[in-house]
């Protein structure tokens, strides 16, 4: 699932850095499969938090990691805005415009 929404983002990353006009049903299809691949590491992490924490409760457990999942989120709002002015020469000579945004490249290495 991991190496799949990796790959989705990648191509969605280097379609807009390189300004490539994609089809609207093959941005439409690369961000449902991105929704597929990623949404379901949640709930496969709440589990996992439980089962480690094991003596407390498992209401407690998955409300604090829903806190701090948004939390999180809120942070990197602020950080991929700054990206986002950065592009980042990858791959020179390939295209005509060969970058990609720092807001991309944020999120992959999230």
């Amino acid at each position: 699932c991991l190496g799949a929404t990796l790959t989705l983002l990648t191509v969605l990353g280097f379609a807009f850095g390189y300004d490539i006009n994609m089809p609207h049903w093959l941005v439409i299809s690369a961000l449902l499969g991105l929704g597929a691949t990623a949404g379901p590491v949640q709930p496969i992490n709440a589990e996992l938090a439980v089962e480690v924490s094991y003596p407390e409760d498992e209401n407690s457990v998955e409300a604090v990691q829903q806190l701090c999942g948004n939390l999180f989120s809120a942070m990197l709002v602020p950080i991929c805005e700054m990206a986002a002015m950065k592009d980042l020469d990858v791959f020179p000579g390939i295209g005509p415009d060969e970058d990609i945004r720092g807001d991309s490249l944020t999120l992959m290495l999230q």
